[in-house]
């Protein structure tokens, strides 16, 4: 699917006019389809790809923007001399099992860990060269779309809930948030995770704010 189609079914469930529309501009409707992929990528981990890089010598962490600019997290690491990846594992884990393991060396590393969501490392590290190449699988951010001639790398149902979320964010601008509930739960049955999760306590601070209360018994729930 191309992007003006998929501008032209939200306007529809906006009940505006796909030719000549008064609600919202094609630029913040393009600029929300861009917000509503990202969270694809993020919710969904739509895009998985796999990197190689060297195993460099006496080197405990390595960057993901490294590996790739796009790069969302990486989700198993292997030495290719295996066939197994290595074993996941944590700097607490290191800590209460290892002692001073950022001095550990060996031959070949057995395990990664995560620091940060641009930044992993191995254990132990490799001080003897080897011409070792790790391999890294990962989740990737999608890139926004360039233009309108561009065909949508998406399912259908994952479509239906690009345009729910830009559905529902544009009631939020409006501050309809009856509507915007309703898109809402399209949204979650396809976002079930942390953005949703967020998403959730924000429509309902709106919905006290418009209401002037703070009884959120009967405001829409979120079921992890």
């Amino acid at each position: 699917m191309l992007r003006p189609e998929l501008r032209r079914r939200i306007y529809r469930r906006l009940d505006d006019d796909p030719d000549s529309p008064s609600s919202i501009t094609v630029a913040d409707v393009n600029a929300l389809i861009d917000e509503a992929i990202e969270v694809l990528s993020e919710e969904a981990e739509y895009f998985s790809k796999t990197a190689y890089v060297p195993l460099f010598n006496g080197a405990q962490f390595y960057s993901t923007l490294a590996i790739d600019p796009l790069c969302l997290a990486p989700v198993r690491v292997w030495a290719m001399d295996r066939e197994r990846p290595l074993n996941y594992t944590t700097i607490g884990e290191l800590n209460r099992t290892h002692g001073n393991w950022l001095d550990d060396t060996y031959e070949r590393p057995h395990h990664w860990f995560s620091i940060d969501h641009q930044t992993f490392g191995i254990y132990p590290r490799v001080t003897q060269g080897s011409g070792e190449v790790l391999r890294i699988d990962y989740y990737a951010w999608a890139e926004p779309v360039p233009n309108d001639q561009v065909i949508l790398p998406y399912s259908d149902e994952s479509l239906d809930g690009v345009i729910s979320y830009v559905v529902y964010s544009v009631y939020m601008r409006r501050w309809d948030m009856f509507r915007a509930n309703d898109a809402f739960a399209e949204f979650v049955r396809l976002f079930r995770d942390t953005n949703a999760a967020a998403e959730v306590r924000r429509f309902n601070h709106g919905m006290l704010a418009r209401e002037g209360n703070h009884d959120a018994s009967n405001r829409l729930r979120f079921d992890r």
